[in-house]
């Protein structure tokens, strides 16, 4: 019986669609959406219902952030803005209307995270794999990086904890 599920097209898609995922992740996790008890199948739709339920949690570094795609109440603060709009503080993201540049610059480093920019100035051509930071060689993107640390500091805002978590969890894509 298990061979024949494997040799199944959808089962065998599923499987691939899977491992693909741990592979890219680099991890062995699989994400919430798609663990499925044993047994189970994709339904009729195969692999694309199940990457796309993935992809709905996702966000990319440059996609309008959409909350309800991503199961999140509406905040105006957020809604329509990118990542990376929020984080080289071209546009706040927060509720208090404060840019990042307001703590992270050039004379004061929250985090040891500073930019080489001036109070509330804009750091427009940040690229997320870059190494950035006055005090570290980290990137925001990557394991390790500044989107790690974001995350897990519980004194930044819990919703953009959440994008970011939403980002780190979609491989960090930066195009949707």
């Amino acid at each position: 019986m298990l061979i024949n599920l494997i040799l199944h097209p959808t089962c065998r898609l599923a499987a691939l669609a899977v491992f693909v995922f741990t592979i890219r992740c680099g991890s062995t996790q699989v994400s919430p959406q798609s663990q499925r008890p044993l047994g189970t199948s994709v339904g009729s739709q195969g692999i694309e219902n199940l990457e796309k339920k993935q992809k709905q949690s996702w966000i990319a570094w440059n996609e309008p952030i959409r909350l309800e795609k991503l199961g999140l109440a509406p905040n105006a603060n957020i809604e329509g803005k990118t990542l990376k709009s929020i984080i080289s503080s071209l546009t706040f993201g927060r509720d208090d209307h404060q840019l990042c540049s307001a703590c992270h610059n050039r004379t004061e480093s929250a985090g040891n995270y500073g930019l080489d920019k001036d109070k509330n100035r804009s750091f427009a051509n940040l690229d997320p794999w870059k190494i950035i930071g006055m005090n570290s060689q980290r990137s925001w993107a990557g394991k390790g990086g500044w989107a790690e640390q974001f995350a897990a500091n519980s004194t930044k805002p819990p919703l953009l904890r959440s994008l970011m978590d939403s980002w780190r969890e979609g491989g960090y894509q930066v195009e949707p």
